[in-house]
């Protein structure tokens, strides 16, 4: 065999073919993962992110470039929490954040902003990074907690460093997006002064005009808890300067689910070994899908026991000031239940043996995926 035949019929190459010719998620992750195999990691993320822009929210690609990410990031993550350890600087603890955040461990990024700016309450760079991380939040699921979070922590910047730029911008997006638009034009304004080329800027006030101030009943507060209420922001960020890329999809309405095709997906998954109950229950707590196997509750004394716990734990989380209610579970001696909640909308499931509840969970979340799309959040 010639050196040019040992390559096509190389198993790196064969896969590299399939993935081209017959693009799929399953191709695609073999042949990221034939590179992590051959150490070949920066090809491997290549991949497996190019994979993610067709076949959005595949698991196992989403794994892969957790993966590579991880080793990646491994030795900045140990030499800044050395660093940390021996000198706290506000530029590690961005730093470290930044990588947990791009990681999607949020909440290890937000524990240490909040740790920074305990120890160095006057560095804007930790305030700014935890307004934008709880913006982005909000933007995504609509959670009050974090609208209201985003905000302080704003405003915290605008008081230590009021002509900063990125901070302006923030605050821009969130006035727009809860419908304070009076207040997004006049921080708009404000950096097309500062920066006159800024012709998106330009062109985007252009469109909006000169909308009304908010009415004296009105605050930034009650504008970001109306909006959890409803379940969507007031103005869409579509077409919004400067937005982080992949913000745009998830903001802008209330989450729309086709009831036919969520009693498909219950019903699928209802023959999962161990599903008693599956429901999926809108805002008000009626029912979209459900469905009962032998050994159930009755559909409607299951549907009634999971409206009154995800009512009972949101009112809970709001009284601790610790969020809104998003995934629980309880285990019993053989089986439990598990409660996901987005935007509104209730994913529960009442199981036996042989299902686990660090199963059940991932097949809620698959549902809210498939259904309403997003994540990390009530």
């Amino acid at each position: 065999m010639g050196l040019l035949g040992f390559f096509q019929g190389s198993p790196l190459k064969k896969l590299e073919s399939e993935a081209e010719n017959n693009p799929s998620p399953d191709a695609v992750a073999a042949l990221a993962q034939k590179h992590i195999e051959l150490g070949q990691m920066e090809e491997a993320l290549v991949v497996a992110e190019r994979g993610l822009q067709t076949f959005r929210n595949t698991p196992r690609l989403k794994d892969i470039v957790l993966f590579v990410k991880k080793k990646r990031s491994a030795d900045a993550i140990r030499r800044l929490r050395d660093e940390i350890r021996v000198k706290p600087a506000a530029q590690a603890y961005s730093q470290l954040a930044d990588i947990y955040r791009d990681l999607g461990d949020l909440d290890q990024a937000l524990d240490l902003l909040a740790e920074c700016t305990e120890r160095l309450p006057g560095e804007v760079a930790a305030w700014r990074l935890m307004g934008q991380i709880r913006l982005e939040n909000y933007l995504q699921e609509v959670i009050a907690y974090d609208g209201l979070h985003a905000w302080r922590a704003l405003s915290k910047v605008r008081e230590l460093s009021p002509e900063d730029a990125p901070c302006r911008m923030l605050l821009a997006q969130l006035f727009f997006a809860v419908g304070a638009n009076a207040l997004s034009v006049q921080e708009l304004k404000a950096e097309l002064a500062a920066t006159p080329t800024a012709l998106d800027i330009k062109g985007f006030l252009d469109d909006l005009g000169n909308p009304p101030p908010l009415p004296k009943d009105l605050n930034i507060e009650s504008l970001i808890e109306r909006c959890e209420e409803t379940g969507a922001l007031t103005n869409s960020l579509k077409g919004f300067p400067r937005l982080r890329p992949g913000l745009v999809q998830k903001t802008g309405a209330a989450p729309k689910i086709n009831p036919v095709a969520a009693t498909g997906l219950v019903r699928e998954r209802a023959g999962t070994p161990g599903v008693l109950n599956l429901a999926v229950l809108d805002r008000e707590g009626r029912v979209v899908a459900s469905v009962r196997n032998e050994g159930g509750l009755d559909e409607e004394a299951f549907r009634e026991a999971i409206a009154q716990v995800a009512a009972s734990a949101g009112e809970a989380c709001r009284r601790m000031d610790i969020g809104s209610f998003a995934r629980g579970s309880v285990a019993f001696p053989t089986g439990g239940a598990a409660i996901v909640r987005r935007r509104g909308t209730t994913f529960a499931m009442f199981f036996g043996d042989p299902m686990k509840q660090d199963r059940a969970l991932p097949i809620l979340e698959d549902f809210v995926q498939k259904m309403i799309g997003g994540g990390g959040g009530a």
